[in-house]
């Protein structure tokens, strides 16, 4: 089998490993994360900053006639072992 992505799936996973590393690592060390996820007012920025669509990362695996990427299985692994 021919594992080898193709140019736009490689783009896909640049895009998604940069969004990780610029956007949601540096709001680890928020201090308003505790032990058991982040407090409410992080919570709240965080759902009201639109991050990810802003990145059209937002709902990868959701079918892109409700609002998400329309991935296949292939390039939704790409997104979630990036992500991940």
């Amino acid at each position: 089998m021919d594992f080898s992505l193709s140019p736009a799936l490689s783009a896909l996973q640049t895009r998604v490993r940069e969004f990780i590393a610029e956007q949601i690592v540096p709001m680890e060390r928020d201090p308003r994360c505790t032990p058991h996820g982040p407090d409410e007012s992080l919570r709240a920025e965080l759902g009201t900053r639109r991050q990810g669509a802003s990145a059209q990362l937002l709902s990868s695996h959701v079918s892109s006639e409700f609002g998400g990427l329309g991935l296949n299985h292939a390039a939704k692994a790409i997104v979630f072992e990036e992500a991940g």
